[in-house]
């Protein structure tokens, strides 16, 4: 009887299946219908925020799930014009997998335009949501269209500017006011090249931020927007366009140069002098000992020549390099390897603090060791039953490691070995904290010298 009793049951659920399939298919679904779509974007301005999975619904790794890094924004979709729950997601030190931090619950229109930004804290996020019609551009529209928005935390109200390259800011004609959060209505500019100019409130001579002269795509959308800047770049503002749909312009300021901090960490080299021109007349860095850092220098924008002497003997060239600077950024520069493999190494140096933990990354300057395993366990404790967290190749600087705030030791040893090649290095470690560390050679072969760079 029991048996009969389910197989009513499993018929019964199969006779409404089959009902709904055939109501469907003859018109009487209760699902409405779409009378359109919009399109949507989402950005990512929280400074310190660590990377925000957004997600449309329960999405996937389709085209409604995106990572976004600060000052990155989505790719643009289009969604039918239904309500939708719009998540954000951050994966936690520790964690097993992602926690959603934020949802923004929306009907989206019909030929609307929506971009939500991310702000305030993880902690304590906030979505700003700007909306406008979607454009739609005629054939051989010679036109960009322009939103200019405020996303700078640190600054207060602001005026923009918008024009060719040499127009002064002046009274009057500004484009608009903004105060933090807050868009421009779009405007429609002849496609070219222009500068943006942002000043505090009626006030042309305090320039907060300047771009470099940028060309604009024709029948392109953008949402241009000004941001504070990271300990990764030089100057106190930064921009982003962003096209919609098309292309990310990045828009540093251009009255701030790039800086570099030279390491010096080839044992065979000793101590060296670096020069920032062909000609070896601007000594950039005087008498830079093995196993030392330098303060952030500036060097020029470009293409840019830097050379490497034995110290205070400009005819002694040890290392050339010819570099490719971009304006407003601070990277690396660390000589390594022995007197038949003398080379430096250019690399951005990740130093944007991320408020909900640490970061830990190494750069492996021993040549003798083409690969090192990295333990950050416990202060105190054995790295016996302990995995590495990470392996860093010889002259590569290893990805951030997140931890969450406490006290660790951080010990090294040679690829699938577990005795250390130097004493552990004790890391007090508060969330924000960015260390970055080095292992350099010693005359013993078995022993590396840890230390962290500035």
């Amino acid at each position: 009887m029991k048996r009969l009793e389910q197989n009513m049951k499993h018929m019964t659920l199969a006779l409404a299946a089959s009902t709904l399939v055939l109501a469907a298919c003859s018109g009487g679904s209760q699902f409405p219908e779409p009378t359109g779509k919009g399109s949507l974007r989402a950005i990512h301005a929280i400074s310190t925020g660590p990377q925000f999975a957004f997600r449309v619904e329960e999405s996937g790794a389709d085209n409604r799930f995106f990572v976004l890094n600060y000052r990155t924004a989505s790719g643009t979709i289009r969604l039918d014009d239904f309500s939708y729950n719009f998540n954000f997601e951050v994966a936690f030190a520790g964690a097993d997998a992602a926690e959603r931090v934020a949802t923004e619950v929306t009907q989206i229109e019909a030929n609307r335009d929506y971009t939500f930004v991310i702000t305030g804290s993880v902690a304590n996020p906030n979505i700003i949501t700007w909306v406008t019609d979607e454009r739609v551009f005629e054939e051989g529209e010679d036109v960009a269209e322009l939103r200019f928005a405020h996303l700078a935390e640190s600054v207060g109200a602001v005026d923009f500017y918008f024009a060719p390259d040499g127009t002064a800011p002046a009274l009057g004609e500004a484009r608009g006011t903004l105060a933090y959060g807050e868009v421009l209505d779009p405007a429609d500019f002849t496609a070219g090249a222009y500068v943006l100019t942002v000043t505090a409130e009626n006030d042309p001579a305090t320039i907060v931020y300047q771009s470099p002269e940028i060309e604009y795509q024709p029948r392109t959308p953008y949402v241009a927007a000004i941001f504070d800047s990271t300990p990764a770049d030089t100057a106190p503002v930064s921009a982003r366009a962003f096209g919609v749909p098309g292309p990310l312009l990045l828009l540093p300021d251009a009255r701030f140069a790039s800086r570099v901090q030279f390491t010096q960490a080839s044992q065979t080299l000793g101590t060296v002098d670096i020069y920032n021109d062909e000609a070896l007349t601007n000594l950039i860095v005087d008498g830079l000992a093995y196993q030392a850092t330098s303060p952030d220098q500036e060097i020029a924008t470009g293409a840019s020549e830097i050379t490497v002497t034995a110290d205070g003997n400009p005819g002694a060239i040890q290392i050339e390099s010819e570099l490719t600077t971009i304006r407003g950024t601070r990277n690396e520069y660390i000589t390594v390897g022995d007197a038949d493999n003398l080379r430096s190494i250019y690399t951005p140096f990740d130093r944007t603090p991320i408020e909900i933990f640490a970061k830990v990354s190494m750069f492996n300057a021993v040549e003798t060791l083409d690969f090192i395993d990295v333990y950050i366990v416990d202060a105190g404790a054995s790295i016996d039953d302990e995995t590495p967290r990470f392996a860093a190749g010889f002259s590569i600087n290893s990805n951030s490691f997140a931890l969450n705030a406490g006290s660790y030791d951080l010990i090294v040893t040679e690829n699938g070995e577990k005795t250390p090649l130097a004493p552990p290095l004790n890391l007090d470690l508060a969330n924000g904290d960015v260390v970055r560390a080095i292992t350099f050679a010693t005359a013993d072969p078995n022993v590396v010298n840890v230390a962290l760079l500035p």
